[in-house]
């Protein structure tokens, strides 16, 4: 059998310090650190500004990210700056996307302008010596308009690299007419979400609760909710514990709904993960806050039926939350157009007009204050919620997230494992609290 748990713990017997991050393994396993780091040298705002957005000399980007429809905010650009013009190319999401993009800057060639990451990744990519600082091009001020998550989750050892897109605050989204249908009040505690389980599911077998939080966002976000700090770095050394209190408690809890039946387990963003939220197969299930278009897209015949909530507490009274969707944009050092990268970057995610576009087209929740904080985004109806503000919901959990949360400098790689080992979980072949030792 293959223990996913060794992967873990040889990670931190190998990569113990940031100084040999870039010598780590290079092995085809996605989102693993790649050897070596690109060399090209840094190209500072003054000597790149004659190619920015506002000369008239012609500039081209290209831009890699997945977000759907994100042409239209490069349109709105591209027509403020007709001498720009940006290429926007779907790269993928997570892991192959970021082992496109290392063996690129490894190359030294192919490499995009701009690129879109999770957050958590960031500091991966500035041990590896990829991303550009963005104090250069007035990084301190664009963060004086994000908030104190994003500000301090775009920065590693003091700089910034990331512009935010959003972030996505970790809730319980539910449905009401299968609560109201089976009696089923929304659970404030762990507890009584297993309660509700073993109700509803006795009443029902063909329906669940929720379904096992498989996506490392969901899984990592309850660990995180937990209390659960894998990562704690001290200058070049990092210290990796996934065996902590914390951690063993969330595992023995999923262990105990995997192992009485009380959870469905179908694979996040599949065909059969669709068609079971618009069966009805189970009736909530924990996603960040940029789930409601997702659900909406699956199941369009529900609309008015669901809402969202706060996650269940270990404790009564609690409000400790987790982020499952903080993502920016950062610029590669071998990008040729940096100045105008950055201008593009900062028009999308630090202006009204692009951040407001983000919320509306791709329905991305804001870390840019005069949005986030303003009446308008709290009282946003939504109808496919019942016209429910959810933003207040967002806003409310997005408080109770501890944003000091250390990802380590090699977080996509162990999350490739943390998959690994929640996979084999859910599969049965693996105990959760082992595979987490």
């Amino acid at each position: 059998m293959k223990r996913p748990t060794r992967g873990l713990t040889s990670l931190a017997a190998a990569c113990t310090s940031l100084l040999v991050l870039a010598g780590c393994s290079s092995s085809t396993t996605a989102g693993s650190p790649s050897e070596g780091a690109s060399s090209a040298p840094s190209t500072d705002a003054s000597a790149a500004a004659a190619s920015g957005p506002d000369s008239t000399e012609p500039v081209k980007l290209t831009v890699w990210g997945w977000l759907a429809d994100f042409d239209k905010q490069a349109a709105m650009y591209m027509k403020l700056h007709p001498n720009v013009q940006i290429e926007v190319v779907n790269a993928g999401v997570g892991g192959p996307s970021y082992e496109k993009f290392r063996n690129a800057s490894k190359a030294g060639t192919g490499v995009p302008d701009l690129i879109m990451m999770a957050g958590a990744t960031l500091p991966s990519f500035v041990a590896s010596d990829d991303l550009v600082d963005l104090d250069q091009f007035g990084g301190k001020e664009f963060l004086a308009n994000q908030n104190d998550f994003a500000a301090e989750r775009s920065r590693v050892n003091g700089k910034m690299y990331g512009y935010s897109m959003g972030w996505g605050p970790l809730m319980y989204f539910y449905n009401k007419a299968l609560f109201d249908k089976y009696g089923i009040e929304v659970p404030k505690t762990w507890d009584e979400f297993r309660a509700a389980s073993e109700k509803l599911h006795q009443v029902d077998p063909n329906v669940y609760l929720s379904n096992f939080p498989s996506l490392n966002t969901a899984y990592g976000g309850v660990l995180w909710q937990a209390g659960q700090k894998p990562f704690e770095t001290d200058g070049t050394t990092v210290a990796i514990n996934w065996d902590s209190p914390e951690a063993q408690k969330v595992s023995e809890y999923w262990q105990g709904m995997l192992d009485d039946g009380l959870t469905a387990t179908v694979p996040d963003f599949t065909a059969d993960w669709n068609q079971a939220i618009a069966s009805g197969k189970f009736a909530s299930f924990i996603g960040g806050a940029w789930y409601p278009g997702v659900i909406a897209a699956s199941a369009p015949d529900q609309a008015g039926d669901w809402r969202v909530a706060q996650l269940p507490q270990w404790t009564a009274g609690d409000t400790a939350g987790a982020d499952a969707g903080f993502a920016v944009m950062a610029i590669p050092q071998l990008s040729t157009n940096q100045a105008a990268a950055a201008d593009f970057a900062k028009w999308v995610t630090g202006t009204d007009e692009g951040v407001q576009s983000l919320h509306d087209i791709q329905v991305l929740f804001p870390t840019y204050k005069p949005l986030l904080d303003s009446p308008k985004l709290a009282d946003e109806e939504n109808a496919f919620f019942g016209n429910q503000q959810i933003n207040k919901e967002f806003i409310a959990a997005g408080e109770g997230i501890d944003y000091t949360y250390d990802y380590g400098p090699f977080w996509d790689y162990a999350t490739g494992l943390q998959d690994q080992a929640v996979g084999q979980a859910m599969q049965g072949e693996v105990k959760l609290p082992e595979a987490m030792t």
